[in-house]
């Protein structure tokens, strides 16, 4: 073959091969390429929306009440590797920027380390804190949601792994609190929500969330534990919890300590049932239970008999309230606004109000009066089916709620206290009477009683003696905490030795509660967010700030002070200065002299200034301490002032995982800050929490706010000495020793008296006498009716600095009839806090404010009666016009809805 003949023969044989198709085997095909890229690449951790603690419903929303620690739950479903990571929280503005804490340039992010291991699911707690007052726009008053936004990062290359994701908040208003309902039927919980206890019923067009009393959640679990928060400060929004058949042991450690904290600084705990007593024998809960278990019996006809009689209402047939026929339409004829019948004869029609904008008249809102002939809301007869009931002996310290027929049992557990329900309360016999919920928020919930008030044109519900302040926290919640809502009363003669028969001697009442209730007066929390909300601007907190500024602050000299020292200043440098050396004839001298004299004069301006707090670094610290008799835990409040002369990062350790620490909150300089620094709060380890780069600018002080749960290695126990009740003694289990220490009381006569102690050693105790004598040594030593003005020069330790400090916590004006508190002082405080670098110079003070007891609560009323008939009208017609529309499709997509109470469940 020629060699030309070759090469034609090669191309032919490549031609041959080239446009020949193959078995594909070798080949990607077109199918293969597009069934790859439709896989897209997994995502190596999906996270679930944050779940708010406590959570049920089965309803995402983020209800989260301001001035609050927030718990949350996460869930984290990590793909096929490891992951050592940490969790961020943080509170952001709806353009995307962080929120500083309210007068500082300092926003917080909440921290925690977490392990994921690859191919599963791990859910983790998270913490944050909602700022007293939220972000509002430039031109409105009106607060704006903040996003929470939480990520994931990775410890080792410190990146994002997962962007952050924004979760929109739903801030509860001030009067409205979580009441929580702890059952494995938590179905049968649902008609609470049809109740006049979660929201006010009326007629008036408001928004739902504005007539809500109370956010009910139905908790659910998350495995085997339910969701409930795991620290004190978790609790705080909570003003109730029913307790119905559940598993102590369902409740992990952490939520056990932090309900039985919660318990004693005011929360209630509501058991229902005789099952929930099996359950709770020999549980954390035992020593707190009113009645021993014992056994169960049958609901019987005396017991319906004495519902009947006491608690069934009575349901006006006559209203104020016109049928909305004889109204709209307006009609030209039917002008007469006369009401043809009144609720009651002795009830006077209101005098002709101010008028609308419209011409109309404004009519106000009447209570009403059902006569003695309207029909009564009767239990019904009992049902054939026995309904279980407990028969118990009450336990120490236990009694029988008043008006309650032997039904109800209570046990006060510091400001809070355990109610036992003989019955169960969610059964259907009970839930059906329409009066039960009269029942409920009396003995059960230890509410005032509550009325109708109508018009022609609304009808709402309202407290009896307090109307139209449904928004009052103080009736919402009886948590307290003393450095938040305490008020500090006036010591004067009237206050210390008389009867104040006014207040403390007349009998308690829901009638004069607002005077000399220990429910209410005393009490003013934040004025935005209600009672028991963080509050840097309480009366205590108050006391401690002028403590701080005197303690640590700059003493700036006076312009006269200024003046003469620059006169002087220049007197040395040239008369002087001149004169020396003429007579020593070294004249030329004089300017030599210059620098070494202005050295010693700078020397004299710093110790004149008086710059007491050193020129490199300085920690002060108020702290206050509350505490319940017979429980060895206590919550902290440290008010602390840190100055730095050097630009200086802190970091500060609190040894309780239960804690927090941000600045002092101002509002009157909540937008004051331009310029917002991120400080890492890292929580959830077992050394503690920790607050860190905390940046104090040179030559200035920082004042911070932190709050703690801390154990007190003890209790500080109290009791009378013989049957006289005058001597009384102090037993310190504690690690802490207390000085000034007094007992405070209010007998039974209504006088104040004090048993004056003085020194209180650590494992020590301590006796003394009540006495008004006593009573007076204690206002002598703190000064409190001395009304000189505190001279500048008073030594840092003088009780006469700390006067207010005390006379806040002892609050003596709003002592009523049976409470007994014990104060002391301290020069020195309480572990817990440690604080790097550490400071030169150091001052800490530490006051006790021990609760031996309370105080009495008024005696359960039922309510004035039951909504009336055309309330009842209006509102099934209400509902059926909106189910109507709903129906029809005819609601317009854009109108505003409505939001009508349920009516009352009918027999």
């Amino acid at each position: 073959m020629s060699q030309c003949s070759l090469r034609w023969y090669l191309l032919g044989a490549a031609l041959f091969l080239f446009f020949t198709p193959g078995c594909g085997g070798c080949r990607q095909t077109d199918s293969d390429s597009s069934d790859e890229d439709s896989q897209e690449p997994k995502p190596v951790v999906i996270i679930s929306e944050p779940l708010p603690l406590p959570y049920g419903n089965d309803v995402f929303r983020m209800l989260v009440k301001p001035g609050h620690v927030v718990e949350a739950q996460q869930e984290f479903k990590v793909g096929a590797i490891d992951i050592k990571g940490r969790i961020e929280g943080q509170s952001f503005s709806k353009a995307g920027q962080p929120l500083p804490v309210p007068g500082s340039r300092w926003s917080l992010n909440f921290t925690r380390d977490v392990s994921l291991p690859k191919q599963q699911t791990k859910q983790f707690e998270l913490r944050f804190f909602v700022s007293p007052s939220l972000e509002r726009d430039e031109n409105s008053l009106i607060p704006i949601n903040p996003d929470l936004r939480t990520v994931l990062i990775d410890r080792e290359t410190e990146t994002p792994m997962v962007s952050p994701r924004p979760t929109a908040i739903t801030p509860l208003p001030k009067h409205q609190y979580f009441f929580v309902v702890l059952s494995d039927h938590k179905d049968d919980y649902e008609f609470l929500n049809k109740t006049d206890i979660v929201s006010w019923p009326s007629l008036e067009i408001w928004d739902s969330e504005l007539q809500a009393a109370y956010q009910l959640i139905l908790c659910s679990k998350a495995g085997d534990r339910w969701r409930l928060p795991s620290t004190f400060f978790g609790w705080t929004s909570t003003a109730f919890l029913i307790w119905d058949d559940v598993d102590p042991d369902s409740l992990s450690s952490a939520q056990k300590q932090a309900l039985i904290d919660w318990l004693h600084w005011g929360g209630q705990i509501i058991i229902s049932g005789p099952t929930s007593m099996s359950r709770l024998t020999g549980s954390f809960l035992e020593p707190y239970l009113p009645l021993q278990a014992s056994t169960t019996g049958s609901f019987a006809q005396p017991n319906v008999d004495f519902l009947n009689s006491t608690w069934a209402l009575r349901e006006p047939t006559v209203s104020f309230l016109r049928p909305r026929g004889q109204l709209l339409p307006e009609d030209p004829e039917a002008s007469d606004t006369s009401m043809p019948n009144t609720p009651d004869s002795n009830a006077s029609l209101a005098a002709p109000g101010p008028t609308n904008s419209d011409g109309s008249l404004e009519e106000e809102l009447r209570p009403v009066i059902p006569k003695a002939t309207d029909p009564l809301d009767s239990l019904s007869p009992l049902p054939s089916r026995s309904i279980p009931l407990v028969n118990g002996t009450l336990t120490y310290g236990s009694s029988w709620v008043n008006n309650s027929g032997e039904l109800i049992a209570e046990k006060i557990v510091g400001r809070g206290r355990v109610v036992l329900s003989t019955f169960s309360i969610s059964d259907p016999y009970f839930a059906r009477w329409r009066s039960f919920s009269s029942f409920l928020n009396a003995t059960m919930l230890g509410r005032p009683p509550r009325a109708w008030q109508e018009n022609t044109f609304n009808s709402q519900q309202t407290w009896l003696y307090q109307p139209n302040q449904e928004g009052d926290s103080r009736l919402a919640t009886h948590f307290r905490i003393s450095t938040r809502d305490g008020l500090a009363g006036l010591v004067n003669e009237k206050v210390l030795f008389d009867r104040q028969s006014s207040k403390s001697k007349a009998p308690l009442n829901w009638k004069n509660v607002a005077e000399a209730g220990s429910v209410v007066s005393g009490w003013d929390g934040d004025p935005i967010n209600g009672i028991a909300s963080w509050n840097s601007s309480s009366s205590t907190s108050n006391a401690a700030k002028s403590i701080l500024r005197k303690a640590a602050g700059v003493n700036v000299p006076k312009v006269k002070t200024i003046a003469l020292l620059l006169l002087c200043y220049l007197a040395c440098v040239v008369p002087l200065n001149w004169f020396i050396f003429f007579l020593i004839g070294k004249i030329e001298w004089a300017w030599a002299a210059v620098p070494f004299v202005a050295t010693i004069g700078v020397g004299l301006v710093a110790y004149i200034a008086q710059l007491d707090i050193g020129f490199a670094r300085s920690y002060t610290e108020v702290a206050v301490v509350e505490a319940f008799e017979n429980h060895s835990r206590a919550h902290v409040t440290r008010y602390s002032a840190i100055y730095s002369s050097l630009s200086t990062p802190y970091k500060l350790t609190l040894d309780s995982d239960s804690g927090l620490t941000v600045p002092m909150i101002s509002r009157e300089r909540e937008l004051s800050s331009t310029l917002v620094e991120t400080v890492r709060f890292d929580y959830g380890s077992a050394d503690g929490n920790f607050l860190y780069p905390l940046n104090i600018l040179s030559n200035s002080t920082t004042l911070l706010h932190t709050e703690q749960m801390i154990d007190m290695g003890g209790q500080i126990q109290f009791s009378y000495d013989g049957v006289n009740q005058n001597r009384m003694t102090l037993i310190n289990q504690t690690n802490y020793s207390w000085e000034a220490v007094a007992a405070i009381r209010r007998n039974s006569d209504g006088l104040l008296e004090a048993a004056w102690i003085g020194s209180l050693p650590s494992k020590g105790s301590s006796s003394s006498d009540f006495s008004s004598a006593s009573l007076t040594q204690l206002v002598d030593f703190w000064n409190w009716r001395n009304a000189k003005i505190r001279r500048e020069d008073t030594p840092d330790d003088d009780p006469s600095n700390f006067a207010d400090l005390m006379r806040s916590i002892a609050s003596l004006e709003f002592m009523r009839t049976g409470e007994i508190r014990v104060i002391a002082f301290s020069n020195g405080t309480v572990d817990g806090l440690d604080i790097q670098p550490s400071s030169g110079s150091s001052l800490k003070y530490c006051a006790l404010v021990l609760h031996v007891a309370c105080g009495q609560y008024p005696d359960p009323v039922p309510d004035r009666s039951l909504p009336t008939r055309q309330m009842v009208i209006e509102v099934d017609k209400l509902e059926d016009e909106a189910e109507k529309e709903t129906i029809d499709g005819t609601q317009a997509e854009n109108s505003p809805t409505v939001d009508v109470p349920p009516s009352t469940p009918k027999q």
